[in-house]
């Protein structure tokens, strides 16, 4: 059958004859379309009518591409049809370029090609960023490549400034085994940035392994047959891969990087694989790793895990000082002026360092956060410290250790307490809650401290 009488068979849409039918979603039907003189478009009609989510969202997708012009990196909105009382013959619909999925342009593609898209992508959704544009539904099957350029398409659950609120209040949405856990748990509170960080990351994995699906929740880098190392057969680059997928995918989206960090990353990492591929002795050097890492298989896994320690203790230590930051918020709302955070106060160290106090071996790594509350500057007048320490030692367990700190400055007397002490293995889940328990009893101290504050001010 030729193109025109398939066109007359399948109907037509505005001036585009309909040529073929094309996989569509659950709530629109896509077809090949042509008008006369253009080349062929892929044109996307909305089954759904006025009113409901699927309308709305279609609606809201063709006014923010369209307000985006010609944004480098987005697949255009080449024309569109919105009725105002639709009918079967009339119905919602809009016409793109036909463009080649990510994952079926990428399929068996190099490791360096993979990356080299996934940072035009996360190029292009640092610009949308700025913008305070977040498209919350990053996939592969959203991302195109069209004439030797990398697109971002499909804006349907889009979130832009000053949008209505579409999605029904605390329904789940965005793409399955790519969702961050706070799309899960409080969809209707989730920042978009560290969603399509998130997204992006599970991308960047599924792509480059050649997989349809990613595995569930945060990658951790060490995660075995998971990890590109792994998958790749020992790529001397993809374990920085793997870093970049295990801090995208963190459960705390406050402790994800944000897009801008991950575009560089991304940037960098071809940057390295470039320089390398021009060293001449690259392969000897490549066998060579790879007989001395055989060789020393277990002293080189015992410093991975020292490594993972650290970073995950300088992770808690991050979350400890979010959470003080929080507690001195509060503060300061009462006490303008008053209240400062620091990282570092002698008396709370001394007191609070287990390290100081017994004498042991220096923990591998400390960190510190302190709330200082000081109502009269100058002189002795006393100030109250809350703060919290964590000490990572050898073995891997962590060490928390809250205290409330009545000091007087040039008197040399100290009034104190320690109200909470924990000590768990860095990676486990008890040393999660291990750091919102030394906040919140710092919290639940603080106005029995601010009292004795206050009298010996008087």
């Amino acid at each position: 059958m030729s193109d025109a009488l398939a066109a007359v068979s399948l109907g037509r849409l505005g001036p585009y004859g309909l040529i073929r039918k094309l996989p569509g979603g659950g709530n629109a039907d896509v077809f090949v379309g042509v008008r006369e003189g253009s080349s062929e478009v892929a044109i996307k009609r909305l089954r759904a009518g006025p009113g409901s989510e699927p309308w709305r969202r279609f609606v809201q997708e063709v006014r923010v591409v369209a307000a985006l012009g010609d944004f480098a990196g987005v697949l255009p909105i080449l024309d569109s049809h919105v009725p105002d009382d639709p009918q079967e013959e009339d119905r919602a619909w809009y016409a793109m370029p036909i463009a080649e999925r990510a994952d079926v342009a990428l399929s068996g593609a190099a490791l360096e090609s993979v990356v080299a898209a996934v940072a035009s992508f996360a190029d292009t959704l640092m610009r949308l960023h700025a913008l305070d544009h977040h498209h919350r539904d990053i996939k592969p099957a959203n991302l195109y490549r069209l004439n030797d350029q990398w697109l971002v398409g499909d804006f349907g659950i889009v979130d832009v400034p000053d949008a209505e609120a579409i999605t029904r209040a605390g329904k789940k949405f965005g793409p399955a085994n790519f969702l961050p856990y706070e799309l899960i748990t409080n969809p209707d509170t989730a920042a978009g940035g560290p969603v399509d960080v998130y997204e992006l990351a599970k991308t960047l994995w599924v792509l480059a392994a050649g997989e349809s699906f990613a595995p569930l929740g945060p990658q951790p880098a060490d995660g075995g047959r998971f990890t590109l190392d792994r998958i790749t057969g020992g790529h001397p680059l993809a374990a920085e891969l793997d870093g970049l997928v295990e801090a995208c995918t963190r459960t705390d989206a406050n402790l994800r990087p944000p897009m801008a960090q991950v575009a560089a990353d991304l940037r960098a990492w071809l940057e390295i694989s470039n320089r390398r591929e021009q060293h001449e002795d690259k392969d000897a050097l490549r066998d060579a790793t790879a007989e001395l890492r055989s060789a020393f298989a277990d002293d080189l896994t015992a410093g991975q895990l020292h490594e993972r320690r650290v970073a995950n203790a300088r992770i808690r230590i991050t979350s400890l000082g979010y959470g003080v930051e929080q507690l001195a918020n509060e503060l300061r709302t009462g006490l303008p002026g008053a209240v400062n955070v620091t990282g570092h106060n002698e008396t709370a160290m001394a007191t609070l360092r287990r390290s100081r106090v017994e004498q042991i071996p220096d923990p591998v790594t400390t960190g510190m956060h302190a709330v200082v509350v000081r109502p009269k500057q100058g002189g002795w007048h006393p100030e109250l410290v809350l703060a919290v320490v964590a000490e990572l030692e050898a073995d891997g367990r962590l060490r928390i250790s809250a205290g409330v700190f009545l000091d007087f400055p040039g008197v040399d007397v100290v009034e104190s307490e320690r109200i909470f002490e924990s000590d768990a293995l860095v990676e486990s889940i008890e040393t999660e809650n291990a750091v919102e328990e030394s906040v919140s009893s710092l919290r639940a101290a603080a106005p029995t401290w601010l009292r004795k504050l206050k009298e010996n001010s008087a």
